[in-house]
C-alpha cells in the first residue's frame, strides 16, 4: 500500500456487515429506485475512495513501446483502481399514501457501497447470474453485457438535476436500476465492478474530439480506463481498453496495440501517442490515438496521462453537466451497443447503425419518442414525472425543427 505525503497511510474502510439476526441487503438493493445524497465530507478534503493517485515508475531513456516514444516525465500520472467506495445514503421508494416521488423521506438509511450486495445486483442487471472470471473471456462477457444493457444517457442533465458523478453514486443507480449517466459515470461505475471481479484497473485522461481544429485539444471530456495482465496471442502486452462510456463504439475490449482492430463487424483504429509510454510500464500505454467508427458521431480520441483526478475529473463534470454551451445540454441522448448494432435516439431521431447500413426516422410522436427511450434504448424513467415528459417533448421539437430548418448540419 503506499503512504500518503507526510508517511500516513490511508486507512481502510471496513465492509458493510449486517448485524446478527437481520436480513440481507441484497434484495432491497434490487427492488429500490435510489435518490442518492453523498454523506457530508469531513473538513478536510480527502481522496476519492475508488481510486488512489499513483506515480507510474520511469523506464530507462532511450526506450520505446508499442505505441511510441517514451512519454515525458511531468506526464508519467495515472491511476489504479481499489474496489473500495465510500458511504452513501440510500433512499427506499416511497410507500403508498406517502409523499410523491422527488420529496425526501424521513429516515434515511445508510449502506456501504462496495458490498457483495452490490456486486450481486450489479450483475444480475447485466444478465449474470454469477460473476465472471478476471480472465480475458470474463472481461469480455461482462463488457458486452455492460455496454448492451446499461445506456448511456444525458436525461437527468436535459431535466436540470445532473446526478453525481462520484463512483460510489454511479455503483448505487447501476446496483439500483436507475440510469447511470454518460462517459464519466459510466466508467466511473464500471471501474469500481472490474476491480470487485477481480481485474487490474487503471485510468487515463481522455480527450474525444469531433472537429479538427478540436483534436490537439487538451480538455478532459472523457475517462478512459485499461484492464491489464490478460496477456493474449494478438496482445502480448495483456493491456486493454475498456469503455462502457461511449455511447456508441467497440462491444469489446480493444488491445491497445497499434493498428486496426474489428469487432462485430466494425473497425476501430489505435494509433500513435503525443509521447507513448516507455517499455515496461506495468499498466500499459501512457498515451495513443484513437479513431472511431464510420458514421459515428465523434471522430476521435487522444489518450494521455494529463491530470485526471477525482477533483479534474468533478470540475469537468460540473462544466459539461451545467454550462449552458455544453453539448450535453443541447439535445437528449440515449445510445447502446447492442452487438453490431449502435443503437441511438438524439432528440427527435431514432437511429439504428450497422456495418452494413444506417436505418433512422424521425419519431413523430410523443409516444413514439418515449417508447423508443424506454422500450428499445431499455431508459429506466421510472422517476421522470408527466410533467418533466411533457416539457421535455416540448422543448426537443422546438430543437428538432430548428435544426430541420437549418438543413440538419
Amino acid at each position: 500500500m503506499r503512504s500518503r505525503p507526510g508517511g500516513r497511510r490511508p486507512r481502510r474502510r471496513p465492509r458493510h456487515r449486517a448485524r446478527p439476526g437481520s436480513r440481507s441487503p441484497a434484495p432491497a438493493i434490487l427492488r429500490w429506485s435510489l435518490r442518492v445524497e453523498p454523506v457530508p465530507a469531513p473538513a478536510r478534503p480527502v481522496q476519492s475512495a475508488v481510486s488512489a493517485t499513483v506515480g507510474a515508475s520511469a523506464s530507462p531513456p532511450g526506450e520505446t513501446g508499442p505505441i511510441g516514444p517514451p512519454r515525458s516525465p511531468e506526464h508519467r500520472r495515472e491511476t489504479r483502481s481499489t474496489p473500495v467506495l465510500g458511504t452513501w445514503r440510500l433512499f427506499p421508494p416511497p410507500r403508498v399514501g406517502s409523499a410523491p416521488p422527488g420529496s425526501s423521506p424521513a429516515e434515511p438509511e445508510e449502506e456501504h457501497v462496495g458490498s457483495t450486495a452490490h456486486r450481486t445486483a450489479y450483475l444480475a442487471r447485466l444478465g449474470l447470474p454469477e460473476a465472471p472470471p478476471p480472465t480475458l473471456a470474463g472481461l469480455r462477457a461482462v463488457h458486452r453485457a455492460h455496454v448492451a444493457r446499461i445506456p448511456y444517457d444525458n436525461l437527468s442533465t436535459m431535466l436540470g438535476r445532473p446526478d453525481p458523478v462520484d463512483p460510489a453514486a454511479g455503483v448505487v443507480r447501476a446496483a439500483g436500476g436507475t440510469r447511470i449517466g454518460y462517459c464519466f459515470q459510466q466508467n466511473g461505475a464500471f471501474e469500481w465492478l472490474l476491480s470487485e471481479l477481480g481485474f487490474s484497473v487503471s485510468r487515463r485522461h481522455g480527450h474525444v474530439w469531433s472537429r479538427p481544429e478540436d483534436e490537439l485539444g487538451t480538455a478532459l471530456n472523457h475517462l478512459v480506463l485499461v484492464v491489464s495482465d490478460l496477456p493474449a496471442e494478438d496482445n502480448p502486452g495483456g493491456h486493454w481498453w475498456v469503455d462502457a462510456g461511449l455511447g456508441e463504439g467497440f462491444a469489446e475490449p480493444l488491445p491497445i496495440v497499434r493498428g486496426e482492430h474489428v469487432v462485430d463487424g466494425w473497425s476501430f483504429g489505435i494509433g500513435a501517442g503525443y509521447g507513448a509510454q516507455a517499455a515496461g510500464r506495468p499498466t500499459g500505454p501512457a498515451a495513443w490515438t484513437y479513431r472511431h467508427l464510420p458514421g459515428g458521431v465523434l471522430r476521435g480520441i487522444v489518450v494521455t496521462s494529463r491530470d485526471h483526478s477525482p477533483t479534474t475529473i468533478a470540475d469537468s463534470h460540473h462544466t459539461l453537466s451545467g454550462s449552458a454551451q455544453s453539448p450535453f445540454r443541447r439535445v437528449v441522448v440515449a445510445q447502446r451497443i447492442d452487438g453490431p448494432a449502435q443503437r441511438t435516439v438524439r432528440g427527435l431521431v431514432h437511429q439504428v447503425l450497422t456495418p452494413t447500413g444506417r436505418e433512422q426516422q424521425d419519431l413523430t410522436s410523443y409516444d413514439d419518442w418515449r417508447a423508443a427511450l424506454v422500450d428499445d434504448l431499455l431508459l429506466p424513467v421510472d422517476d421522470v414525472t408527466e410533467g418533466e415528459w411533457r416539457s421535455l417533448w416540448e422543448r426537443t421539437t422546438t430543437s428538432h425543427r430548428a435544426w430541420d430548418e437549418a438543413g440538419r448540419p
